[in-house]
């Protein structure tokens, strides 16, 4: 007998755990502990799943395992739906949807209908390059355990903007925002973090009496701000 068949079941977990890998983004770039995992057959968790039929069980049945995922790198929905069912009933997921040039990826508005039946599961979420358009809007009859979220869409998308309002007011745990994009409604006083980019000072001036929770905050300059106009003088 080997000494790795040794190695009892919830050790073996923790190890798995400790070999997950994980891809920077703007989560990782704002916050210490970036959380997704991009598959690749040569990386946990698919690696483990090809050591032996063992391990491949044992590796199927950890919803830990799999409640991380950076999609971009997948081509098909039936990919992303796989790996998301693998995390079961997971109330912890963390999901990162980001725009690809590889013709070889799956486009960024075909992973969305994939992610609206688990929003209600989702912990920490980043979306990068948003086509609302292409989308239906959100249907959240009860609250998201939703904490952390790094979002960046077009500025004039307000779709997509009244889009993310839903959700983040059906979120009472949702504490560290990075936000680039059309003004939107957001539960401003229970921030503790935000990464903000305002187009103008009245947006900024709208939601500054309402960070009253606030620890750390960080403004963006981004394509139309006008940061150098005397408004943004009188803002401080």
């Amino acid at each position: 007998m080997s000494a790795i068949a040794l190695i009892p079941n919830d050790v073996l977990v923790e190890i798995f755990v400790a070999c997950l890998p994980q891809s920077p983004g703007i989560l990782a770039s704002h916050f210490s502990q970036p959380p997704f995992i991009r598959p690749h057959r040569s990386e946990a968790p698919l690696l483990l799943c090809s050591i032996s039929s063992n391990w491949r069980t044992l590796v199927l049945a950890m919803p830990r395992l799999w409640r991380s995922l950076d999609a971009h790198t997948l081509w098909s929905p039936h990919l992303v739906k796989l790996w998301l069912e693998r995390a079961a009933h997971s109330r912890a997921l963390s999901i990162s949807l980001t725009p690809t040039l590889n013709p070889s990826c799956m486009p960024i508005h075909m992973h969305l209908p994939l992610l609206l039946p688990v929003l209600h599961r989702c912990r920490n979420l980043e979306v990068l390059g948003w086509f609302a358009s292409r989308t239906v809007q959100p249907s959240l009859s009860t609250s998201v355990p939703l904490e952390t979220a790094a979002i960046s869409i077009n500025l004039r998308d307000t779709r997509a903007a009244q889009w993310f309002s839903a959700l983040f007011t059906a979120a009472p745990l949702l504490s560290r925002l990075h936000w680039v994009g059309p003004v939107v409604t957001a539960p401003w006083s229970q921030l503790t973090y935000l990464s903000f980019a305002p187009l103008n000072p009245s947006d900024f001036l709208y939601i500054l009496p309402q960070l009253v929770n606030l620890i750390e905050l960080h403004l963006i300059c981004c394509d139309g701000a006008a940061f150098d106009q005397p408004g943004w003088h009188s803002a401080f």
